[in-house]
């Protein structure tokens, strides 16, 4: 038989020992939020409560700006009716948030943490009838990670923010206004209540097209596809920062929001399935595990179609999962969480795996999984996850599965082959899986990934590639 079920700790010593290298691995809460975005722990108390929990670094991804506006046509910036919740640009805290992390690292050399802002880039507003007005793609989050920069942040291109505004040809138009305040001043054989209230509209416009920059895109116009959040990614990637896809619940049910003093009621429709995930590119990651109903990472669902766009040319660089904390207050940060495997304990070397794919993402709770090695072989060298081999034979996928405690449970793993389930293994932890695929022909690509469930516990590794070379 060219497969092979092996179970036993004899086997699972093999397989961990046959890693190329041994790496740190970091167990992290990504997308974690403070009391300055509207959480209930500062960053001091952060940093003690994963000390307390065993984590060994945070990811902060700090509300940037959470306002919805709907302004009166003409006069949208002097007559806005807003609904505005705490967030780094509301509270002007942007430069006291970085400096909360420099101390809490400083304090607590044994964690790393990661600075970040968890952004909406677009919303826009529906037809307006009968019932609540609707709110569109307010749930489509993304989030910048590391750009380590006060202003780099301040200037994301995302609505309520001031990036969103930018200087252009068209600037000049929005001086418009002086025309009718050079009319009500100048045509004096003019009725003067007709003059006194095109110079009264005139000014108000004037004021409101104040600063005179013109946005990149607004509420007003109807559905932009992916456009904005394309427009976000790419800032944040030439800024040195990693883009990263925040969590939608496809269950979660309509919600609803009150505009001017609880006047306007607004709803926000379900975010759905997050089809942005295919019609963006150049973006790090994605969450693939959270406390929603997370079904992207599910066999030919959105991130093997997007893996398999890398295959065929058509995208630079694969995608990556993470597991989303997704976390503000209580005591669940440690209920999804990313492991890292590192080359050295240090923000460089979080950040550096998180580019590289080098993570898996868990949720669970007192047994929860680990995955000590998962690695591909061929005649000619052999790779992890996120890298690449190449082989002019067969490929042997092996991986050990376990529990942090320690203590045994049942599992159920598919490893996954581009797209399709190849084989699925059932049995008790410690576990060792192994196959041999023997049908990677020369000029083939192919990707290899495991999801891994117990009673109380789910797993997502990232992909290991492989290339057909000549025989």
């Amino acid at each position: 038989m060219r497969y092979v079920f092996c179970m036993g700790l004899v086997v699972s010593w093999l397989v961990a020992g046959a890693s190329a290298e041994d790496y740190i691995p970091l167990s992290t809460a990504v997308q974690v939020r403070t009391n300055i975005g509207g959480g209930e722990r500062s960053v001091a108390d952060m940093a003690a409560l994963a000390l307390t929990k065993g984590l060994d670094a945070v990811v902060f991804t700090e509300p940037d700006v959470h306002r919805v506006s709907y302004g009166v046509p003409f006069l949208r910036n002097l007559l806005p009716f807003s609904y505005e919740r705490e967030g780094l640009f509301s509270n002007e805290a942007t430069g006291e948030f970085m400096s909360q992390i420099v101390r809490a690292a400083e304090a607590n050399p044994q964690l790393v943490l990661i600075d970040g802002v968890e952004s909406r880039p677009f919303y826009y507003w529906g037809a307006f009838g009968d019932g609540p007005w609707p709110l569109h793609q307010w749930d489509k989050r993304l989030a910048a990670v590391g750009l380590g920069d006060v202003e780099a942040y301040r200037e994301l291109p995302v609505s309520g923010g001031r990036g969103l505004w930018q200087w252009s040809g068209l600037s000049l138009l929005m001086l418009w206004p002086l025309c009718g305040l050079g009319y009500a001043l100048i045509a004096r054989s003019h009725w003067l209540v007709f003059r006194l209230a095109i110079g009264v509209v005139s000014l108000l416009c004037l004021i409101d097209n104040a600063p005179y920059k013109v946005p990149l895109w607004d509420p007003y116009k109807g559905d932009l596809g992916p456009a904005p959040f394309q427009h976000y990614i790419d800032y944040v990637s030439e800024g040195g920062g990693l883009a990263l896809w925040l969590p939608t619940d496809a269950r979660a049910a309509e919600r609803q929001m009150q505009l001017w003093g609880g006047r306007l009621d607004v709803k926000v429709p379900p975010a759905g399935a997050l089809h942005e995930l295919l019609k963006t590119y150049d973006y790090t990651a994605f969450a693939g595990l959270h406390t929603g109903r997370a079904t992207e990472a599910e066999p030919g669902h959105q991130w093997d179609q997007i893996l398999v766009q890398y295959l065929r040319g058509a995208r630079q660089r694969p995608v990556w999962v993470f597991g989303s904390a997704d976390y503000e207050g209580g005591e669940g940060l440690d209920q999804v969480l990313t492991v890292f495997l590192v080359r050295e304990r240090s923000r460089a070397g979080l950040f550096e795996a998180l580019q590289r794919g080098r993570m898996y993402a868990v949720q669970g709770g007192s047994l929860r999984l680990s995955l000590p090695s998962f690695v591909a072989r061929s005649a000619r060298e052999q790779a992890e996850a996120g890298e690449t081999l190449e082989s002019s034979g067969s490929v042997e996928v092996s991986a050990q599965i376990a529990t942090v405690s320690g203590a045994p449970t049942q599992v159920r793993a598919r490893l996954v082959r581009s797209g399709k389930v190849l084989q699925q293994f059932q049995g008790t932890t410690p576990l060792a899986i192994r196959h041999v695929d023997e049908e990677l022909g020369a000029g083939q690509k192919a990707y290899y990934r495991l999801l891994v469930q117990s009673a109380d516990s789910k797993l997502v590794s990232n992909p290991i590639f492989a290339e057909g070379a000549a025989r």
